[in-house]
């Protein structure tokens, strides 16, 4: 992602493969909150269950989905 695209109050909907232990998708959120975006929801294709993605407190607060859970 460059540097300054998303334009402040744009709404962001984060889509991705595989959840795992939630440290790229919070890097994501990160970058996006820093540009004056908001995450509205995120969405998974699939999540890795024992890799505990759920317990990480940065995607508390942020509704998300997975597809299906392994």
């Amino acid at each position: 992602m460059r540097p300054r695209c998303i334009a402040p109050g744009t709404r962001v909907v984060i889509m991705a493969d595989v959840l795992a232990t939630g440290k790229t998708t919070s890097s994501m959120i990160r970058l996006i909150e820093s540009q004056g975006g908001t995450v509205v929801r995120i969405g998974y294709i699939a999540e890795l269950a024992d890799h505990g993605a759920r317990k990480n407190k940065v995607l508390k607060g942020y509704p998300f989905e997975c597809l299906a859970t392994y």
